[in-house]
């Protein structure tokens, strides 16, 4: 009765949804995010002891970009859009998260968990 009640319903999501995924244009093109939208902007964690290093990438061409989270710090992208900032007296056994937010619009952020501390 389950399984029954299950098909009617994807059935009719089906037939409703006929042509729901065709842009208006009707050329079957895929319209593409706005520019907005897409954000390619991330953080990678390069290495944690002694010194906490924190690498960003994909941000935009010279953006100046606020570091926080363990610390506030502010950066300059590269033409590139890369950037690297050292943190000290970082305890990774407490976790932390790392947000970093451009003038240009650019967003990303990065989590390290306490979990990954081995036992005492």
């Amino acid at each position: 009765m389950l399984l029954l009640a299950l098909f009617v319903f994807l059935a009719s999501v089906t037939l409703v949804n006929v042509g729901g995924s065709v842009p208006s244009s009707g050329t079957g093109d895929v319209l593409e995010a706005p520019a907005q939208a897409r954000n390619t902007a991330q953080l990678r964690i390069k290495r944690i002891r002694p010194v906490t290093i924190i690498a960003g990438t994909g941000f935009k061409s010279g953006e100046v970009v606020r570091v926080s989270g363990v610390n506030t710090k502010q950066v300059r992208a590269s033409a590139g859009g890369t950037f690297t900032v050292r943190f000290r007296n970082v305890n990774p056994c407490n976790g932390f998260s790392v947000t970093a937010v451009g003038n240009k619009g650019s967003r990303a952020s990065v989590q390290y968990s306490q979990l990954l501390c081995a036992a005492p």
